[in-house]
């Protein structure tokens, strides 16, 4: 009897043992997950930033040539002003 109480605790005392490992094993589990989703939320983070300032450089690119091309524009509108007057004294 006292043979089979002595089995009887050392199996709940094993039963606890192995829940309490698996409960650290979750944590462990836990931590490595938040430690991966910080590494690819600080590589994303950089990743943004780097997109972000290409995306600047293009917009005042694109700026540029626009305010050019405005430029041309009105330089031609005052051009064919400009002829359509002389045009328009010689009739």
């Amino acid at each position: 009897m006292e043979v089979l109480h002595s089995l009887f605790m050392e199996q709940r005392y094993l039963r606890e043992k192995i829940e309490r490992m698996e409960k650290i094993m979750e944590q462990l589990i836990i931590q490595e997950k938040i430690e991966r989703l910080e590494k690819e939320k600080a590589s994303l983070s950089a990743e943004m930033e780097s997109l972000r300032g290409k995306g600047e450089e293009r917009a005042n690119k694109l700026e540029n040539e626009v305010n050019g091309l405005r430029k041309e524009v009105q330089a031609l509108k005052e051009l064919l002003k400009e002829s359509r007057r002389k045009k328009a004294i010689l009739q």
